[in-house]
């Protein structure tokens, strides 16, 4: 299991997820003994919580899943305990409404008869209610749990995904969601700022403003490829340690909506700087 290389001090087994899009399905490959032994519906499960809950880059959502397959319910301000009591870390209601989404596979996208549609839609999936301050299985997931093989791999993700993000923690370095120095996705970003659907890519480029104006993140490919378009050899930088200089996206004035906004930051806008080094690198930013 994960847990066994997390034990042992072996290889990240997060690597066999990323080639197989779920632990799972790469044990699938090797051993004849889990033929047959899920449903499809189970085996696109496990991917999803694989990539989009116990990814390592946010635990709340974790924390809800273990407490709950633990008991039946989990109020709102026990989690709250649970949370502090544990990272000193005071978890606002977006983030729960937020993981509330993103564990039922609300927040991510998929394509669907040539449109993006959240994946709870396209595959009819309901994992937890949350109402009257009280989280709770659904019926429908409580049934899934009951199969042995999805329950084991299910708790064995969790539990190394807690693991690792308890490793990786510091308070000293945690910053509303984000932990300095930490790598993210573009994806990871949005979830963690609460956005409630991640965002289609060609709408991000270099940055994107939350509806309500609470955040926008800022994306930064340090070393721009030659052959890239003059509009988008954007002239950004460090200037010394704690200045960065940064670009808008092309075509844009002083008057430009998205422009006055982030001039007036101060208004109550976020603005967390994620770069990395080349498009080569990988997906993720610092």
């Amino acid at each position: 299991m994960m847990m066994d290389f997390v034990e042992h001090g072996s290889r990240d087994p997060q690597l066999y997820v990323n080639y197989s899009k779920s632990y799972f399905n790469f044990v699938l490959n090797q051993e004849e003994s889990l033929q047959n032994k899920l449903l499809e519906k189970e085996t696109k499960l496990l991917e999803l919580f694989s990539n989009e809950i116990a990814n390592t880059k946010r635990v709340e959502e974790v924390i809800i899943l273990k407490e709950l397959i633990a008991g039946n319910n989990l109020l709102k301000e026990d989690f709250k305990a649970i949370i502090f009591d544990k990272y000193g870390i005071s978890v606002p209601d977006e983030t729960i409404e937020s993981c509330v989404k993103n564990i039922n596979f609300d927040f991510v996208t998929e394509n669907h008869n040539k449109e993006l549609v959240s994946v709870s839609k396209i595959y009819d999936l309901k994992i937890i209610t949350y109402a009257n301050r009280i989280l709770s299985f659904s019926e429908q997931f409580i049934d899934t749990l009951k199969t042995e093989i999805f329950f084991r791999f299910l708790n064995d993700m969790l539990d190394y995904s807690e693991t690792i993000y308890d490793r990786n923690f510091d308070r000293d370095k945690y910053v509303d969601g984000f932990l300095l120095y930490q790598k993210y996705s573009r994806k990871d970003v949005f979830r963690i700022l609460n956005w409630d659907q991640n965002p289609l890519a060609q709408n991000v480029g270099g940055y994107l403003i939350h509806p309500k104006k609470t955040n926008c993140p800022i994306f930064v490919n340090y070393h721009k490829e030659e052959n890239i378009s003059s509009t988008t050899k954007y002239e950004e930088g460090f200037i010394n340690n704690s200045e960065f200089e940064w670009m808008s996206k092309s075509r844009r004035t002083l008057k430009s909506n998205d422009v006055s906004t982030i001039r007036n930051y101060r208004n109550g806008l976020r603005l967390p700087l994620f770069i990395k080094k080349s498009n080569g690198e990988s997906n993720d930013f610092y």
